[in-house]
């Protein structure tokens, strides 16, 4: 922790890794109420069409992946990357759930409806470079235009009104996940 706080000496790593756990959480949530759109806001496009895909999927034939009792055991920083434009930083998340798929007639087709399974996954979150929501950097609360709740589409455009909203300014996002046997990072 010591080298990373001296490289970057500004950032809370303590927050970070606490957002890190409330994305988890609320992926594993959206995830079981099959409701992916819950998922929007902390996810990069490609990330988030990739999942809603793969839960449309299960839904079309008949079944139902549901994590439940989840837990956070752990997170570990493992890689932190900057360029000009984007901030990366790559954390392994240790975990616990129970993990079940069911068809429609509650059948357990993988995993157990009983015992919590432990793993740990690779979660890598991007940002625009040096984007501070302490500083005053944030996503707008609503639509600026029409002053309704936000919620936009893929190219970022609120449904309410039509007009574009993102300003290319970003904070964390959630834009990969790799399995432990997987990961190759550094």
């Amino acid at each position: 922790m010591y080298k990373r706080q001296q490289r970057y000496p500004g950032f809370d790593w303590t927050a970070f890794e606490g957002h890190a756990r409330r994305v988890f959480l609320a992926l594993q949530a959206a995830w079981t109420a099959r409701s992916w759109q819950q998922a929007r806001p902390f996810e990069t496009d490609p990330l988030f069409h990739s999942h809603r895909f793969h839960l449309e999927s299960l839904v079309r034939r008949g079944l139902h992946n549901r994590v439940e009792k989840v837990e956070v055991r752990r997170v570990v920083v493992v890689r932190v990357q900057s360029d000009a434009f984007y901030d990366a930083v790559t954390a392994r998340l240790h975990a616990s759930t129970i993990d079940v798929t069911v068809d429609g007639q509650g059948k357990v087709l993988s995993g157990s409806a009983t015992s919590p399974r432990s793993f740990s996954e690779y979660w890598t979150f991007v940002r625009s470079a040096g984007f501070d929501a302490a500083r005053g950097d944030r996503a707008p609360d609503g639509c600026p235009s029409c002053g309704a709740s936000l919620d936009v589409t893929q190219a970022g455009d609120c449904v309410h009104c039509g007009n574009t909203v993102t300003t290319g300014r970003f904070g964390w996002v959630l834009s990969a996940i790799e399995q432990d046997e997987a990961y190759a990072g550094g």
